[in-house]
């Protein structure tokens, strides 16, 4: 059962809130013109208000099978239907409609942050619910106290001097001085200086905005600028210069502020990246970032992989990894929504942002005094414009800025701030429908309190008071029309914004959706090549291999048979009897001579012959019988036992070769004379068969002779002797 909960939630949750979204926006072309339709579509928006609340908390719950989040469910659900019944009964004037949209807000905020970590999500709704209960107040404040028009110098000096006190002895958060510690609460001093900053600009544009008013309220705006922008705080900096523009631009009506604002932001821009290094950094990962994907990258890409991964449903809450994102509870609210929520709550959610900045808009533009007209116009300006920062630097249509989405992201001082916010915008509408409500009670007493003049013997003063009356209605119905032609033309310009806006919209989706396709076939491109490189890089280096392989054995296969044909020349040499050894006639005792064989003798190592050639193969060894010993070179020669024409040895013979004789002819020599055995024939130390018996003596003496191998019979063991002339005897 729990699977399918998890599985089936997602449909419900994205169609309820779309249905949301959409009530929502049609209901913006309707505001302030049927207090009982508005009534009745505030009532279905409450419902769906907390059906979705109610399926994103129990769906978390089930997931993590943890009492404590369903009671977290039911004192959220408490609170917004406290604040809601409580605004309703305190401020029976006040906009409902902006009320509801707020608890819409914080409640998709509350739902995936507790998602992602449960202890936040308790600090932020307990910020949240101080908060509420506490801008309750606001509304009656600001229709007590008029004189907050006046106040043009106190709100810069006080803005200057809470941004510069965090500049000096502010704490560093990411590298910027934005915090501010007091009685052990951090707080981000910023967020309320937005709120005073607009206060002063309204203030300072309230009663003329001559070019020497510009001119002022932009050197004290630099100030508040130029502190931020020494915090490293560029986000906020950036939100406070947009505000100044658009407040100047609606002050004095005139394009070329614009234009101007436009200019010193470009060039603020270019300084900025010059300056700072993480600007830089920023900078780079927006316009490349697979490209440092380990690095600077890796934030954007995995808030790419969470937006692309998520679908029109979403993977469901719980069951996507948006934690994988760095600081996804603060900058990347939206990524973690898009991927477990799906991309109908996040479009709904952004649809939701522009209906709050709709009504903002209606309350700044149907207002008659400026300043709070100026007011509520700066608020929202600053309300979309940080949306639209956080929500572009979030897929990667702007770089980021670090800011906040306002009321959904995790962070104390933003949600304070514009829940503050909001109560002041409340406050200007309430006192809007104040005036609306005192202009027509007046009007209908006046219409009582008005003699009826008795005309009845006069018809000419009869018909005076008739003409009077229906020109006087005439008027009124004319101011009618001249109000709903006004309230035709705002709406159209709204329209025509919305349609420009829409337009933009679809490019900016065109365009993402063209850079992904681009950036798809630039890393299948990338890898196709890469894969061909590696093949041929492969390739190459088995084809070097086998090259080799081939040289070696070749070179192998050329040295043996070098070897071979050099032992077989040894072979035909010593058979000829080439080499003639030197004589010696012996005119002493004759020598016994005895069958003589090498002695035994370890090679250095065996010879290894491939294995597709046996060497050397067996081969007959000439007929005849020797028994003799031969000295060429320095080398001594020995042969074995007699051979016949059918004998054979092998490489294991005991036979020596000429290449495995050392050149030192005392490496060869034969062993000291020895005493005679039993058997007659002397024994070297090692060698199993006779020795020769030629002493060192001999062998000093240079003493070298050749018997003949025609003549010795092996068989026999004859002695042979040399006489003065050479000749042997027997």
């Amino acid at each position: 059962m729990r699977t399918y909960i998890l599985a089936l939630s997602k449909y419900p949750l994205a169609i309820f809130m779309l249905s949301y979204a959409v009530i929502a926006f049609l209901q913006v072309r309707r505001i302030g013109r049927d207090r009982e339709e508005e009534r009745r579509t505030n009532s279905l928006l409450i419902l769906l208000l907390f059906l979705v609340h109610s399926f994103g908390m129990l769906t978390i719950f089930v997931s993590m099978k943890d009492m404590r989040y369903l009671y977290f469910w039911l004192f959220q659900a408490i609170v917004f239907a406290f604040y809601l019944v409580l605004y309703r009964n305190l401020y029976p004037q006040a906009n409902q409609t902006l009320c509801i949209h707020i608890c819409m807000m914080l409640s998709l905020g509350l739902i995936i942050i507790t998602r992602l970590s449960f202890s936040k999500a308790v600090k932020q709704f307990v910020i949240a619910a101080v908060g509420m209960i506490l801008t309750i107040a606001v509304p009656a404040f600001m229709k007590k106290f008029r004189f907050l028009k006046k106040l043009t110098y106190i709100y810069a000096g006080i803005g200057i001097v809470m941004l510069g006190v965090v500049l000096v002895f502010g704490q560093a958060t990411q590298g910027s001085n934005i915090t501010w510690t007091v009685a052990g609460v951090t707080l981000q001093p910023s967020e309320f200086v937005k709120i005073i900053f607009v206060f002063y600009l309204a203030s300072a544009y309230y009663e003329s905005s001559t070019p020497r008013d510009v001119l002022r309220a932009g050197i004290i705006s630099a100030i508040h600028v130029l502190i931020l922008v020494a915090s490293k705080d560029l986000g906020s900096a950036l939100i406070f210069f947009i505000a100044y523009i658009f407040m100047t631009y609606i002050a004095t009506q005139k394009w070329h502020y614009l234009l101007l604002g436009a200019g010193l932001g470009g060039v603020g821009a270019v300084l900025a990246y010059k300056i700072f290094r993480h600007v830089q950094v920023r900078v780079t990962a927006w316009l490349d970032p697979w490209s440092v994907i380990d690095s600077m990258g890796f934030q954007i890409t995995q808030s790419l992989f969470s937006i692309c991964s998520g679908g029109p449903f979403g993977v469901g809450l719980t069951k996507g990894t948006p934690d994988k994102i760095p600081y996804v509870e603060s900058d990347f609210i939206f990524s973690a929504i898009t991927e477990e929520m799906g991309m109908i709550v996040a479009i709904s959610l952004l649809v939701m942002c522009l209906v709050i900045f709709f009504h903002i808009l209606w309350i700044s533009l149907n207002f008659s005094d400026r300043f709070y007209r100026f007011s509520a116009f700066g608020f929202a300006v600053m309300y979309i414009f940080q949306t639209f920062l956080t929500v572009g630097g979030d897929t990667k249509f702007i770089p980021l800025t670090g800011v906040t989405l306002p009321l959904v992201s995790y962070g104390g001082s933003s949600v304070l701030s514009t829940i503050f916010m909001f109560s002041v915008i409340e406050s200007i509408y309430i006192m809007q429908q104040d005036r609306i409500r005192a202009f027509q009670a007046r009007f209908e007493r006046e219409n009582r309190e008005r003699p009826v003049p008795d005309d009845s013997g006069d018809p000419a003063a009869r018909d005076r008071r008739m003409r009077a009356e229906q020109m006087r209605r005439q008027s009124l119905s004319g101011a009618e029309d001249r109000d709903r032609i006004a309230a035709s033309g705002r709406q159209a310009k709204l329209d025509r914004k919305a349609a420009l806006d829409r337009q933009a919209r679809q490019d900016r989706q065109a365009r993402k959706a063209a850079l992904d396709r681009q950036a798809r076939q630039d890393r299948q491109t990338r890898k196709t090549a890469l894969d061909r490189q590696a093949k041929q890089d492969r390739q190459d280096r088995k084809a070097a291999l086998d090259r080799q392989a081939k040289q070696d054995r070749k070179a192998r296969q050329a040295a043996l048979d070098r070897q071979a044909r050099q032992e077989r020349q040894a072979g035909q040499e010593c058979q000829a009897g080439r080499t003639a050894p030197d004589r010696r006639d012996r005119q002493s005792a004759p020598v016994r001579q005895t069958r003589q064989y090498p002695q035994a003798r370890q090679y250095p190592q065996e010879r290894q012959y491939p294995r597709d050639r046996q060497y050397p193969q067996e081969r007959p060894y000439p007929g005849g019988s020797r028994t003799v010993q031969e000295r060429r070179g320095g080398y001594a020669y020995q042969e074995s036992a007699p051979l016949q024409e059918n004998d054979y040895f092998d490489d294991t013979s005991t036979l020596p070769l000429m290449d495995e004789y050392s050149p030192e002819p005392q490496q060869n020599a034969y062993a000291a004379e020895r005493p005679l055995q039993d058997d007659g024939f002397y024994y070297d130390e090692t060698s199993a068969m006779p020795d020769t018996g030629l002493g060192e003596q001999d062998r000093a003496a240079g003493g070298n002779w050749e018997p003949s191998l025609d003549n010795i019979d092996l068989k026999d063991y004859k002695e042979v002797s040399y006489g003065e002339n050479g000749k042997k005897r027997y």
